[in-house]
């Protein structure tokens, strides 16, 4: 005997004696249920010893030894298990079970079993199997009883049959042209019937009557009367004498019970002449009439006075005529299209029909009446009202082969009906009145035509469509169209052809699925594969090359491979691909196959397939095969594999689309629990989705969740089990509605909602209770995979909207996204070593990074020189964004950016533009850039980024912007000379001196009186009151007239280094002090000076610079207060003054205070 197969997936409990041991339950089964002590089991029959065990519970490493008795047959070959180390046959009528230890993570639950067989025994003898696991032990105890096999039962019963059933062959017909009937053929009178009565007896019958009469004209042959009787034991002829009375017998049989009676005798034909009146009568009657004559000969028997068996043996002659058959025929040169209509119904374009018409007069070759035309034929056809006859094509109708008429010319004017055509006025015309055209092709017996008109079907309006199409939501309307032939004065002779058009969808732009033209299918629903393994996937597309348009030559095969699921990263290793074209074979060299830029494979005929293919008939079936490779198993693992196939070719009007769903599963002979939700918008059933949130609230927050219960390979079929229950303990974000019913499409009704339980296929059951849906095996049965789908549909509401909602059952996971209220943030920024950072959902997690000059004046420009301006454009809603549009516009200022490019490559767009038509992932980021054109000094620069996008969900559109602003300074320097006199220079918060003409302020000469020989300790203040900071200032001083350098020029810059050069920064509204030293001047001497400072802006980088005059001047000796005068009157001095000025090429500018700034 052979082992039932493993499985490790949900089992349960059974009721038998068993080991007391917690996670393993032992039983014995006899036709599918669990038997106890002292079951009776045939001998012969099969029982099973079934273990079935719960990996959760500890049971690593147990043992269980099974004892079976003499009187049971053992298996030939053991069962394995991954969760059984080994079973071992001890040879003394003991087996050893070890399970694993550990028992794999992967294995869950599950059954194995020894098939074994009652006997043989002589007798009914009671056995016990009995096994023990450790200290537990247990059994059951049967009784095989020892059979006979039963007698068949005889049902009463009445037959009667005769052999040969006609006499046909023995009617006399003349020659053409008269055929009459001649009579029968004398040698009837040797023909031999046969009749056979069967009597078939539940009980003993003593005295039976059989009676039996023939028709007239018959007799019974003597001694030709037989009788077989079979019972049980023996078959034998037995006497049966009836008296025969002319044409029929009475006799009288005994027979036992459970036997059957056969009697057979022979008849011959004892009055030809009575029998040839009866059928020439029938051939009079027909008048010459082509068709049948015939006569009956009844035969009638009676058995037991009760029932009656009767029998016909048939005569039949013929009188010849003309068979329509093909003679008349029509055909149209398609008989289904697919076509495009507007709204109203309208074809764009209409659909044109070609009709060919045949009349073939050449069988009326008048040998008679029955084969000579009495009048002209006219051909008729007549158009549905939302079809018309193509008139305005030159070649609306043309008429080929034999006869006098060769052309067909219009009948103008006509109007009447098919008779009035019939008239010889209208041989070789044609007439359309109305919807009917008529054709007038005479009688000529030399005629064999085909007739070509041309109709087109301008609307489907008026018709009734159904859903009788195999294309996917397309809609088929009938087109029928009924010719007649006129041939005689009776009913015409009718021809159809009825087409049909099919109206495609409105989306049939994106592929058509129509299963007829192209179909991809796999050809296992289920593939198994072990854990850790790759499996092979076949697949088999179907393709109808005889439909318009679709060319093998020409036409190629787009099949969307799922990368998650499939690995086509080597095409020579993972994927073949050969097939067939009109039952030739075709392997891999006569394909060539490639991936496109969307990891799609491509299949086409390569030029070797070509060159086949070309070679043979056009319009044959294509099938291409094709087997793709899994990646690897990851453990206990289902692929769900949902592909989708397109079919394109040069000259097809629309592209092929054909979807297909299978399965590949690492599971094996076990039970799947797998759970999904119900997707509205799709109307499919998936392990994710995204359900759609307003303002932080869903907007329908009622969801549905199927838990399917799957048994795989032969689980619950080569042997019974009954599952673990298994509970699904619903996450707090959810609330239990109730079951729900779906319709026929599995699309959940939510006013069917009742609390359950919920019966299920398969004899399992689904409750709640306590927030648990609980999946149990009805109490008393096994599981019955053979009922359908096992699975319920519940209904729950969900309570929140923070996060992912995970429900999970048995390692099956659905989960419920929240998506909505999108949102999109823009960030506009400059490097200054800082950049934007986001957190995992997209936040900007850094606001007022460097950089971000969200307002004026923003960041300080150089002058004449482009900035490089970046844009961060990240996901911060809920939802995917899709048709993202970027923009920068100048608001203020100048320097509008002219070239901004987003890259959005690292998330599948494009590498370049301002557009995307997305998806933009929640949390993901993509990067713009541009640039600031070169500004000049003063210029200031505002302008505003901006991103719109729309929800891909929602469809709420979104946008966001950010503002940047810089600008370029104007930079600016001051420097005073002074000497103390009481007072110093002073300085507003700007840097800007606030009093100018401040004692110690000598600009103009003759300045400040010095002391003879005494030096004069001179101040140098610099400030910074420009708009930005300073770098390399240079403080220098000169004489410019008169006597006495500055000595010892030091400046003390603010960083507290001293000289008369500093790299700086000089910051803007700060001083600096420098101090010198006029030395001693003689009487009458005077000092002119000037003090000057020199920088650049640390921005703009422009350079600034400044001066400021210091005179002073010895009186001449003798002089009392004021300047000295020696000689000469006031005149005399302007006269010198005026002369000192020409000299020095203008004193006025030489002494005044001289500033510069931004040059």
């Amino acid at each position: 005997m052979t082992m039932l197969l493993v499985v490790t997936g949900l089992a349960a409990t059974a009721s038998a004696a068993h080991a007391d041991t917690p996670g393993i339950d032992i039983a014995l089964l006899h036709d599918g249920q669990v038997i106890g002590d002292d079951a009776v089991v045939p001998e012969g029959d099969d029982i099973l010893l079934r273990v079935q065990y719960d990996a959760n519970q500890p049971i690593d490493g147990t043992q269980i030894v099974f004892t079976l008795p003499a009187g049971i047959t053992a298996p030939s070959s053991l069962p394995s298990n991954e969760a059984v180390e080994s079973i071992v046959d001890n040879e003394d009528g003991t087996y050893t079970v070890t399970f694993r230890n550990p028992i794999p993570d992967d294995v869950s639950e599950g059954a194995f079993a020894l098939n074994l067989q009652a006997g043989p025994v002589d007798e009914d003898t009671p056995l016990e199997i009995t096994w023990a696991i450790g200290e537990d032990a247990g059994g059951t105890r049967i009784v095989v009883e020892n059979e006979v096999p039963p007698v068949e039962e005889i049902a009463d019963g009445y037959a009667k049959s005769v052999n040969p059933n006609n006499l046909d062959g023995f009617v006399q017909r003349g020659d053409a042209p008269g055929y009459e009937f001649l009579g029968l053929d004398p040698a009837l009178a040797d023909a031999v019937l046969t009749y056979t009565l069967v009597l078939s007896s539940a009980e003993a019958r003593s005295g039976y009557s059989i009676a039996d009469e023939l028709a007239a004209g018959l007799g019974f042959v003597e001694g030709s009367f037989e009788a077989t009787l079979t019972t049980a034991d023996a078959s034998a002829p037995v006497a049966f004498a009836p008296t025969v009375t002319g044409n029929s017998f009475v006799g009288a049989v005994d027979v036992p019970e459970q036997s059957t009676l056969r009697i057979t005798y022979q008849v011959r034909v004892t009055d030809i002449e009575a029998l040839e009146t009866m059928l020439r009568a029938q051939f009079d009657a027909r008048n010459d009439t082509p068709g049948n004559y015939e006569i009956l000969l009844p035969n009638d028997a009676d058995f037991g006075g009760e029932h009656e068996r009767s029998v016909d043996v048939r005569i039949r002659g013929t009188i010849p005529g003309v068979g329509i058959g093909n003679n008349f025929a029509k055909r149209g040169d398609w008989s289904l299209r697919d076509v495009i209509a507007d709204a109203d119904g309208a074809l764009q374009p209409a659909a044109e029909m070609t009709y060919t018409l045949h009349a073939n007069l050449t069988p009326w070759d008048e040998r008679n009446a029955n084969f000579t035309l009495q009048r002209n034929v006219v051909i008729s056809d007549d158009l549905i009202e939302q079809a018309s006859w193509k008139t305005d094509d030159a070649e609306f109708i043309s008429i080929t082969g034999d006869g006098p008429i060769q052309s067909l010319t219009e009948a103008t004017g006509f109007t009447g009906s098919t008779a009035d055509f019939a008239h010889g006025d209208y041989v070789g015309q044609y007439a359309i009145v109305g919807q009917t055209l008529m054709m007038n092709i005479g009688r000529d017996n030399s005629t064999n035509v085909n007739i070509e008109v041309k109709a087109h079907l301008n609307t489907v309006d008026g018709l009734t469509g159904s859903d009788n199409t195999t294309v996917v939501d397309g809609v088929h309307y009938p087109w029928n169209n009924r010719a007649q032939f006129h041939y005689r004065d009776g009913s015409p002779a009718v021809r159809d052809h009825n087409a049909g058009v099919v109206v495609l969808p409105d989306d049939y732009e994106e592929g058509v699925d129509d299963s007829a033209v192209f179909d991809k299918s796999a050809v296992n629903d289920e593939v198994q594969v072990s854990p850790g393994d790759s499996a092979q996937v076949p697949y088999r597309f179907t393709i109808d090359t005889g439909k318009e348009g679709v060319d093998p030559l020409k036409s190629r095969i787009v099949d969307d491979a799922d990368t998650a699921v499939f690995d086509i990263t080597d095409l020579e290793t993972t994927v073949s691909v050969g097939g067939s074209y009109g039952g030739t074979a075709l392997g891999a060299e006569h394909f060539d196959i490639a991936v496109d830029d969307d990891d799609q494979l491509v299949i086409v005929l390569s030029e070797a397939g070509k060159t086949l293919v070309g070679g043979l008939q056009a319009g044959q079936l294509w099938i291409v095969d094709l087997v793709l490779t899994t990646v690897p198993f990851d453990g206990k693992q289902t692929f769900e594999i949902t592909n989708r196939a397109t079919l394109l070719g040069e000259d097809q009007d629309w592209d092929y689309v054909s979807d297909d769903q299978s399965e590949a599963t690492s599971f094996g002979n076990e039970a799947e629990l797998r759970k999904r939700i119900f997707d509205s918008e799709t109307g499919e059933w998936v392990a994710e989705i995204d359900a759609v949130i307003e303002n932080g609230e869903f907007v329908d927050n009622r969801f549905v969740y199927a838990i399917e219960l799957i048994p795989r390979g032969n689980y619950g079929s080569e042997f019974p089990v009954t599952i673990f229950t298994r509970d699904d303990v619903l996450p707090d974000a959810v609330e239990f509605l109730g079951f729900v019913e779906t319709d026929d499409e599995e699309v959940p009704d939510l006013d069917s909602v009742h609390g359950g339980p919920d019966d299920l296929n398969g004899n399992v059951v689904a409750d709640y209770a306590d927030g648990i849906v609980t999946i149990r095996q009805e109490d008393g049965t096994n599981l019955n995979p053979g009922e359908g789908r096992i699975v319920t549909y519940f209904a729950v509401v969900a309570t929140e909207t923070d996060g992912v909602i995970v429900n999970t059952i048995a390692g099956s996971d659905t989960t419920i996204t929240p998506v909505g209220d999108p949102s999109v943030d823009i960030e506009k920024w400059n490097d200054e070593g800082a950049a934007p950072q986001y957190d995992d959902s997209g936040a900007l997690a850094n606001d007022g990074y460097a950089g971000d000059f969200d307002a004026a004046p923003g960041k300080a420009l150089a002058a004449d020189a482009p900035l490089p301006i970046n844009f961060t454009i990240s996901n911060d809603g809920r939802e995917d964004l899709v048709d993202v549009v970027v923009s920068d516009r100048l608001t203020g200022g100048a320097g509008a950016i002219p070239d901004l490019s987003c890259d959005f490559s690292p998330l599948g767009g494009p590498e370049s533009g301002t557009s995307w038509e997305g998806p933009f992932v929640i949390g993901d980021q993509f990067a713009c850039t541009g640039t600031l054109p070169a500004l000049a000094s003063g210029d200031t620069h505002s302008n505003t980024a901006g991103v719109t996008a729309v929800g891909i969900r929602t469809g709420e559109e979104v946008d966001d912007e950010d503002e940047w602003h810089g600008h370029v300074p104007t930079p600016s320097i001051d420097i005073e000379k002074w000497s103390d006199e009481g007072e110093a220079p002073e300085y507003d918060d700007s840097g800007a001196l606030v009093n100018d003409g401040y004692s110690g302020d000598f600009d103009e000469a003759p300045g400040k009186e010095l002391t003879a020989e005494q030096e004069q300790r001179i101040s140098f203040t610099v400030s910074n009151d420009g708009a930005e900071p300073l770098v390399d200032v240079i403080v220098t001083d000169r004489l410019i007239d008169g006597t006495g350098h500055i000595e010892d020029l030091v400046c003390t810059f603010p960083d507290g280094s001293t000289g008369t050069t500093w790299a700086g920064p000089f910051a803007v509204g700060t001083q600096f002090e420098c101090t010198g030293t006029v030395p001693g001047l003689g009487a009458g001497e005077t000092h002119a000076d000037t003090a000057a400072v020199t920088g650049v802006g640390l921005y703009s980088g422009l350079s600034v610079d400044d001066a400021d005059d210091w005179h002073g001047a010895v009186p001449e000796e003798g002089a009392s207060g004021g300047l000295p005068v020696t000689g000469g009157t006031a005149a005399t001095f302007a006269i010198i003054g005026a002369v000192l000025l020409l000299l020095t090429g203008g004193g006025a500018l030489l002494y005044s205070r001289r500033r510069g700034a931004g040059v």
